[in-house]
Formats: structure tokens, sequence, C-alpha cells
């Protein structure tokens, strides 16, 4: 009996010991490579750091507090020939092979965590912080991303002219005149919000007049007084790229600048992000140059919740697909196709085997068959052979597009502020959505814009939307309004209208203050219902424009139909 006690005893010990080493093995600290708070550049500790994970096939790297900058050669020179107007501010960096700088990659990782205790990354020049492509089970948690010196400039309007404008730019960004601008707006220093100047793509660098003094040419006037934002380049790589990547979640993240989008997910599935703080640092005005997160052809659940998003140069979020258009008939079951525009991360976005394609009028958009894909074949010239399990449709006509209806995540935005954002609050496409206990607040866009676009060629019909208590104050008022909405817009961007493209919405309980001509707008949607919803302060509550099966419950003071409606329910006492 003793022997057997023996045993246990060892075999406990044995266990309890290979339990303490995997648990070593797995905590990476950064520290250890080198990568030490305050030291002029980490990256190749930290990429050493990685390489270690990669090798162990997961488990958690760790930040521990404190500042660390990364200062890659190669990013640096480029931020300087940017900046001297010698590269192009609209370069589509990743795309056909044009080269982009990568901080940290992670490839190929299985249950992964990225761990920052209270530690604040610190990039100089044009480089893509993170990158999580082909793995699962990811956590990235407590870090926050920031530029030494951002991809703008921020001052303060000295003196108007005919062409343009003089500014006083904050020594927090050095200019030395010669610098492009690829966009700029106003901020309203009285009402606290971005104002109504929104210039783009200007051909003129700036002109140094004296130290931190430069003359804008060719833009809109901007009115004395006011503070303006200077975007020197479009939109380079995302802070975090998301690729091929399945199962994130990201707490307590804060992104105070990025010279492109915030976080870009493109073929992923199921991302969480609880307490992701897209805001500028004090002083600055602008936190991302564009989308704080941007979600293309993903499955699974988008989930966006506790967070708090402002001064962005786009959206909160947008969550969308891509149209295809066809070049021509192969065969009774095939065709070829192309896709005519950029994605955001510039990377092909085909659909796959056994994914259920819609066939969609070009003109209106409204899906008229269906298909699932059995094969496809890419072409040297960037286009597609799709072929399907049924013959296609004999409706089938030059101008129509292919949507996939296998790659449309189910977007949930919940408890989260939105503020002084350029352009709409939220803009998605998205199936099954619940946007729900949110605040927008003086966006200068639409605050909730429900679309699909032939112009942007982003998909799809949305359908199963719920949309419900949230707040919507000051929207509305500048750029990225859409058919003079405030508060909450249902469109299509397309040649020709038709109900039925948007389908089955649940609009309830919203308390929407507007500034504009429209509190909602609703327009090419069938079986839309309109529940006990506040709709203040605008020329006209609520707008109907081709749509059928809608049903209105609730005080609504000012109601105007316009055309192509039909099948209109008015259940309580509506016009006041």
């Amino acid at each position: 009996m003793l022997s057997n006690l023996v045993r246990c005893i060892l075999f406990v010990c044995l266990v309890t010991a290979s339990q303490q080493a995997k648990s070593n093995i797995d905590v990476i600290n950064v520290q250890d490579f080198g990568a030490v708070p305050g030291q002029m550049d980490v990256t190749q500790a930290v990429q050493a750091a990685i390489e270690r994970l990669h090798q162990q096939g997961g488990g958690k790297l760790i930040f521990p507090a404190g500042e660390y900058h990364f200062r890659l050669p190669g990013a640096m020179a480029d931020f300087e020939r940017l900046m001297r107007g010698e590269l192009d501010y609209d370069t589509k960096w990743g795309k056909a092979g044009i080269p982009y700088h990568k901080a940290m990659s992670f490839v190929g990782l299985n249950d992964a965590e990225i761990i920052g205790e209270d530690a604040r990354l610190v990039f100089h020049g044009l480089v893509q912080p993170m990158e999580f492509i082909d793995s699962q089970q990811i956590r990235i948690q407590g870090l926050s991303i920031d530029w030494q010196r951002p991809l703008f400039s921020v001052g303060t309007v000295v003196a108007n002219r005919a062409d343009g404008f003089d500014v006083q730019v904050d020594s927090d960004f050095p200019l030395q005149g010669g610098e492009p601008v690829w966009a700029l707006m106003d901020f309203d220093i009285q009402r606290n919000r971005l104002g109504l100047v929104d210039d783009w793509r200007l051909t003129a660098p700036l002109q140094l007049l004296a130290p931190q003094l430069v003359r804008v040419s060719g833009s809109k006037a901007v009115p004395v007084g006011n503070r303006v934002i200077l975007r020197h380049v479009g939109n380079y790589r995302p802070a975090i790229h998301l690729l091929r990547t399945s199962q994130v979640r990201f707490e307590d993240m804060q992104i105070l600048a990025a010279p492109g989008m915030g976080i870009i997910g493109h073929h992923c599935a199921d991302i969480v992000m609880q307490n992701l703080q897209v805001k500028p640092k004090a002083g600055r005005l602008m936190s991302t140059n564009t989308d704080a997160t941007h979600f293309i052809s993903c499955t699974g659940e988008i989930r966006i919740q506790d967070s708090y998003f402002e001064g962005m140069g786009d959206d909160a979020t947008n969550v969308h697909g891509f149209y295809l258009s066809l070049q021509k008939t192969l065969s009774k079951n095939g065709v070829r196709a192309y896709l005519s525009v950029n994605t955001q991360d510039l990377l092909p976005d085909w659909p796959q085997p056994g994914d259920e394609m819609e066939w969609v009028r070009g003109d209106t958009l409204k899906v008229y068959a269906s298909s699932t894909l059995t094969s496809i074949e890419l072409n040297d010239d960037g286009s597609a052979d799709l072929y399907f399990s049924q013959p296609i449709d004999s409706a089938l006509l030059p101008s129509d597009l292919l949507a996939n209806a296998s790659k449309v995540a189910r977007l949930v935005f919940k408890n989260n502020q939105v503020k002084r954002i350029r352009a709409r609050g939220i803009l998605f496409q998205s199936r099954g959505a619940l946007i729900e206990n949110n605040e927008f607040i003086d966006n200068t866009g639409t605050g909730i814009l429900i679309d699909t676009a032939t112009g942007w060629m982003e998909s799809i019909g949305t359908q199963d939307v719920v949309i419900r208590n949230n707040t919507l104050i000051g929207n509305g008022y500048g750029d990225g309004t859409y058919n003079s909405a405030s508060g909450i817009a249902v469109l299509t961007e397309s040649s020709a209208m038709a109900s039925g493209v948007h389908n089955d919405l649940l609009i309830e309980n919203n308390h929407i203050q507007g500034v504009g001509k429209t509190g909602v707008y609703i327009c090419c949607s069938r079986n839309v219902k309109l529940k006990n919803n506040e709709i203040l302060g605008n020329a006209t509550s609520l707008k109907l424009e081709y749509s059928d099966g809608v049903v209105f419950e609730g005080s609504l003071p000012d109601f105007k139909q316009g055309k192509g409606n039909s099948n209109i329910q008015l259940i309580s006492e509506l016009l006041q």
C-alpha cells in the first residue's frame, strides 16, 4: 500500500511540474528579449519575442507597463519622403507588390494572447503596427496604440484668403513646408464639434510662411479662429489587420492615432471588441485618419460593445461584402466576374466553393435569384471564372451583379458612444444585426446608415435588423449626411429604386434630436416596423420612399410620403 501511495505522490508531483514548466514556456515577456520601456527602438527585440511565440505555436506575450517605441528605418524614411511631397498620398500600399512596413506580424497562431499591462506602443513613420493572419483564438488586451508624430496636423486658422487660409500649426506637429494635404476639415471651437468645411486632395502643398505658420491654397475658406485638421495621407495600412483569423477578442484597448483605419478584418469570423477606445490624444482632435473599425466578407458575429469612438476621419464601423460585376457568360453554369473597386485592405475578395451567391439587378440592387458556387478559377487579368451547381437564371442581364450571401457577419453594436466624427456614426450591410443602447452625438453625417451601393460596390441588402433604445443627438449637419437624415437612414445608392432590397427591420424606442430636414429616412425596404420612437427637431420626422409593408406605432408629428410606397399602416394617432 505504501508503494502505491508513493507512486501517487510522484505522479502528482510530475503532473504539477509539467504544468508549471508549460506555464513558464507559454508566457513570453518582451523585456526578457531586450524590449525595455523608454528605449529608442524596441522593434527587433519585440520581433524576437514574437518569433519565440511562433516557435511555441501560441501562448502569452506580455508587454509590462511602460512606453515602447517602434522606429523602423524604412517607415521613418517613407514618412519623410511623404512629407516632402515625394510620395503620392493616395499610394496603394500593399497592392500589386507595393511594399509597406510591419512592426509585428502574427501568422498561423492558435490560442495566443498579447497582453499589455498598461503598455503604450508608440510608432514612428509609415508603418502597420500589428497583423494577425490565418490564426484563431486570439486575445489582445490592455494595449494603447499611438504615433509620436501622427499623419495629420492640427492648428488654428489666423487668416482667410480668396483661395485658402493661413494656419498656425501646433508645435506637436512640426512642419517644414511642402507637406501634402490629402484632406482637411475644420473644428468649431464654439460648438465643440467638427465644422462644415470638408475638402479633399489639395493639389498645392503647404507653404511655410514662418515657423509653424503655413498657407493652405486651393481650399474652401475656414472661419478665422476655428481649428483645422490637415490629413497628410489617405488610407494607409490599418493599425491592426486581421486576415482569415477567427475567434478574436479585443479588451480594454486604445487606438489614439493611425495613418489609416484602426482595425480591419477581412475573411474573419467571430470578433469581439469590449471596451475599445478609439479617441484623440489630448489636443489632437483626430484619432484614426479613416474608419475606427471595418469588416469585409466576415462570418459569425462582429460584436462591439461598451466602447468609445471619437475624432475619426470616417465611420466607427462598417460591415459589408462586395458586389462582383459580370464580364461575360462562359456556359450555362458559368460566368466571368471581377471586382471593379479596391478593397479597404487592398486584398482580393473572392467567394469560395460552397458559398451561396445572390444574383442582383445592377440598377436596383434587388435580389432575383441565388446559386451555390461549385468552383472558382482565378485569371491573370484579375477576373475570376465562377461555376454554379445549377444553370444561370435566364433573366440574367449584362449589368447584373453577384453578392456573397455566405459571407455576411451578424453585427452587434451595443452600449457604445460615438461622438464628433466626420461622416456617419456607423454604416453596415449586415443580416441579423442588433444596434442597441448607443449614443451618437454631434457626428457630421447620419447617425446610423443602412446602405448598399454601386459606387463603393459594397454589399449586401440587409435583413432582420433591430435598432432600438439609441440616443441620436445633433447628427447629420455636414459631410456624410444621406438624404438629409439626421438620425437613421435606410437606402440604396443605385440608379433605380425598388422596395425589398432591405427586409424585416424593427426601429423602436429611439430618441432622435435632429438638426436637418429629416429625422428618419426609409427607402427600398419591405416589412419595416417603427415603434415608439421620439423624433424631434427636424422639418420632417419621417420620410418614406419605395417601401411596402411599413407599420407605424406611436407619435409622429411630421410624416412625409415620397414616391413608390404601398401597404402603409398607421396603428395609432400619428399626425398631430
